[in-house]
């Protein structure tokens, strides 16, 4: 049964991690929480939720690495949600999460020619 966190729905995967099912939480003032945000509670060990997709609507840098990624060019005319779909099954068939993946991508994009370590 899925919980609710920050308005968010937050349910289990395959191995029983929690993952963030909803795109956005508006609160009470108008203003949004979005999934990636929730990440961070997970840092500072108040809730250990995990992204089942990258949420790339509305996103910059992780949208222009995922175009880049599987189009070689920064903009294209897949969809947003194609997009997603591709960096999940990339995501699986790597064992890597969509946090380091949303991470990798937007960090990456900045210079795909060079290699640039993040220690974020």
């Amino acid at each position: 049964m899925p919980a609710q966190f920050a308005g968010a729905t937050v349910a289990s995967d395959e191995r029983g991690s929690p993952v963030v099912k909803s795109r956005a939480y508006r609160r009470p003032d108008g203003r949004q929480i979005h999934p990636h945000d929730l990440q961070k509670s997970r840092k500072i060990d108040l809730a250990p939720v995990e992204p089942a997709i990258p949420y790339l609507v509305g996103a910059t840098g992780p949208l222009r690495g995922a175009n880049l990624m599987f189009t070689g060019k920064t903009a294209s005319d897949l969809s947003v949600s194609a997009l997603e779909e591709r960096v999940v099954d990339l995501g699986k068939q790597l064992g890597v999460g969509m946090q380091p993946m949303e991470d990798s991508l937007c960090n990456w994009q900045k210079s795909p020619e060079s290699l640039i370590r993040f220690r974020g």
